[in-house]
């Protein structure tokens, strides 16, 4: 993409804005735009067209939403290749991840083996929902796994434990597993009372077990007959019409399968209705029967009493109900355990390989913790899933005690770091998503927006080199958008930003207007070749009074004139631009021939001040910022000067004069709240931008103009009112 048409009206508060981005010369657009004035809004509309929602105006909602964004052939943008980066979101989530793979080859080769054996997994997973009664698949893992106090990937291992030592696997009776292992069973067996009565009943089946004439206790109970019964029929046995097939148990020929079930039928009427067993049962019986919950499960151990010495372990009862599941499916399991066994060597080699090859995952780590100067190191816990299962990544922190790391979950982390750090952690999310889109290979149109806000000078350039990692990839264009006019100058420098492409906003009326940014250079070397400019002439005088302060002494002759300029004193009105050439000639060491010599320098930045009011744009302009802070300031001393009248208490304020006027109106109580409240804004918004220096002006243009203007007419209005009222009691005194 080359260019980028941007028509928006309505859209989050930008009332109207159209612009071309250019990306011919500089892959990057950057935005220098003061808070309020449209970088939220801008962003928030991107986002809307990444999401694919229809950008409104939330304050003026019957005014109609234009959003018509096109590239240079006039095709629409679309979402697809849009990556919009808010300033701070702590809950982003990286949408791309599973394609910060290992290699295409590596990867169809495992996909291959590992799908295979997944889907012999899957149906066995299947048949063990059907006979343990558990719905789900995934639930059936989870238990059978965790019935070992073991995890997913010794699902194979389990299988053939059971297999190779089937014997241990003799549970006598067939159940559903939920209908016994459930909390509220668990609960009753673990009481001491119960398992009292629980003993006495088992005991006293087992002694009914060891007389009974054909079953033995452990070995050859009811349910084996019952089981013996139906595969006997199920086999044919008592059908055969050749032969005549018998079975003979203690002695007792047994000719078909009806004889057969009315021997078991019988023997096991004998022991269960037996009165001693009866008696012990009933005394558990009462217990049962209070709670509904626990009806399934007396009816159980009614029927099959041989479970009840299974139920005082718990783990061991699971163990066992799943190796008769297993058991039961020996073949299929035999078949799964098989698979495993020939995959197994081969993905174990596809993991060894995966560990080798240089990822970019490990590329995204390595980015972070080498660039960005945070408490905590950042690692990849499940580096083989993530590369070949395309799973998430587990991102493991370890934070930084003196000389040594500790393990910290995210939740943890996030509590004992600052803003400055939450907002680096932020970043980590942001290089997975670059790098998951440079892996795709797409070309991508990213919105940053106010990416460095409140970092520390190391982590913004960290940032910046990031960015222009970013840009060596030819499938970005970008735009960032800022209020800090230092990250903005920097962005350029090394960035190497072409000066077209560097953007300052401008809010008036109409909406948002975008022109060529300024300051980038030296602007006071601008201002001393520029001093017939009567804006720059008055923004001059506070920067070379702080030159005076190093160069000179605070009592110099130079200094003393020009704090006249900036506090209201007796020669304030009587300096001239003449007197301006002389101290800047000796200061700046160049000649200097200005214009209209005799002009009184007060005139000249009340005349400017007023110029800069009815100028409609909010500009982003140092020299207006500084002409109307010396205006404001002197207005408010005359306005205090008049108020107190009184010589002798003002000559006592030897220095911070406005600060000292403002003590005694204040402690007098001379006049308003109102008026208190806008001598106070005096105080707080004009000592920056006076006190301006070489090293540090650029705080000055991230203040609003719109405050300052605002300021000054207030200022205005107090005087003239107060001149009235002045005007007023003199002509009453006179005709009194």
């Amino acid at each position: 993409m080359k260019k980028l048409k941007v028509n928006l009206s309505n859209c989050f508060g930008i009332k109207h804005m159209e612009y071309v981005f250019d990306f011919t010369s500089s892959k990057v657009n950057s935005i220098y735009a003061p808070n309020g004035t449209m970088k939220t809004s801008f962003t928030k509309t991107f986002k809307c067209i990444a999401e694919d929602i229809k950008p409104v105006d939330l304050i003026n909602v019957d005014e109609k939403s234009i959003c018509t964004i096109k590239d240079n052939d006039e095709k629409e943008i679309n979402k697809e290749s849009l990556l919009v980066i808010e300033s701070y979101k702590e809950e982003f989530k990286v949408d791309r991840v599973t394609t910060l793979m290992a290699s295409e080859k590596l990867k169809k080769k495992y996909d291959f083996i590992y799908n295979s054996l997944e889907k012999e997994k899957d149906n066995l997973l299947s048949s063990l929902a059907k006979l343990s009664g558990i719905r789900k698949k995934e639930e059936v893992l989870e238990e059978l796994v965790n019935s070992w106090g073991l995890k997913e990937k010794d699902f194979y291992e389990i299988l053939s434990g059971i297999i190779e030592s089937r014997d241990r696997y003799n549970l006598p009776v067939k159940l559903k597993y939920k209908d016994i292992i459930n909390d509220k069973v668990k609960e009753f067996v673990q009481e001491k009372e119960n398992i009292t009565l629980l003993n006495e009943y088992i005991e006293k089946f087992d002694e009914l077990i060891s007389k009974s004439k054909y079953f033995e206790k452990g070995v050859f109970t009811h349910n084996n007959v019952e089981d013996i019964s139906k595969n006997l029929m199920g086999n044919g046995f008592f059908k055969v019409k050749k032969i005549k097939n018998s079975l003979t148990i203690n002695e007792k020929q047994i000719c078909g399968k009806e004889e057969l079930d009315n021997l078991i039928k019988e023997e096991k009427g004998k022991i269960l209705n037996d009165e001693s067993l009866l008696k012990s049962f009933n005394a558990l019986d009462d217990k049962l029967t209070r709670n509904a919950k626990l009806l399934a499960f007396r009816n159980l151990i009614q029927s099959n009493p041989e479970i009840i010495s299974y139920l005082f372990n718990w783990n061991i009862l699971k163990q066992q109900l799943w190796g008769k599941y297993i058991l039961e499916l020996c073949e299929q399991v035999e078949c799964v355990i098989k698979e495993y066994n020939n995959s197994k060597e081969s993905i174990k080699k596809i993991l060894e390989e995966s560990k080798k090859e240089k990822t970019l995952w490990n590329d995204v780590i390595n980015i972070y913790n080498d660039r960005f100067d945070v408490p905590f190191i950042v690692e990849v816990d499940n580096k083989e899933d993530v590369i070949l299962k395309e799973t998430t990544p587990i991102i493991k922190f370890k934070y930084k005690v003196g000389d040594s790391q500790k393990n910290v979950n995210n939740e943890l982390l996030l509590k004992v770091l600052s803003t400055g750090e939450k907002r680096a952690l932020y970043i980590l999310n942001i290089i997975f998503e670059i790098e998951a889109l440079k892996k795709l290979n797409r070309d991508t149109l990213v919105i940053v927006d106010d990416i460095a806000d409140s970092f520390d000078y190391r982590n913004k350039y960290a940032i910046i080199e990031y960015l222009n990692d970013i840009l060596k990839s030819n499938i970005f264009n970008m735009i960032v958008l800022t209020h800090n006019f230092d990250f903005y100058r920097t962005l350029k420098s090394r960035l190497n930003i072409k000066r077209e492409n560097c953007l300052m906003a401008q809010k008036d009326e109409s909406g948002i207007k975008l022109v060529e940014g300024g300051y980038f250079n030296n602007i006071f070397n601008i201002w001393k070749n520029n001093l017939n400019n009567d804006r720059i002439l008055i923004a001059s005088i506070a920067f070379v009074r702080n030159l005076c302060e190093y160069l000179e002494e605070k009592n110099s002759v130079n200094y003393i004139k020009l704090t006249s300029l900036l506090h209201l004193k007796e020669d304030t009105e009587n300096l001239t631009v003449e007197d301006l050439e002389i101290i800047y000639q000796q200061i700046w060491k160049i000649p200097i021939n200005l214009k209209d010599k005799e002009r009184k320098v007060i005139s000249i930045i009340n005349k400017e001040a007023d110029k800069i009011i009815v100028e409609s744009s909010e500009s982003v302009n140092l020299e207006n910022k500084i002409v109307l802070s010396i205006a404001i300031r002197l207005l408010a001393e005359k306005f205090m000067i008049n108020t107190i009248n009184n010589e002798e208490k003002i000559k006592k304020i030897k220095k911070n004069q406005t600060t000292g006027l403002y003590s005694i109106i204040k402690k007098e109580n001379l006049v308003s709240k109102e008026v208190m409240a806008l001598l106070e804004q005096v105080n707080i918004m004009t000592p920056e931008n006076i006190h301006i220096n070489s090293f540090m002006f650029e705080p000055i243009l991230d203040l609003s103009d719109n405050h300052l203007k605002k300021l000054y007419c207030k200022l205005k209005e107090l005087l003239s009112e107060a001149y009235e009222e002045v005007a007023g009691t003199e002509s009453l005194t006179r005709e009194q």
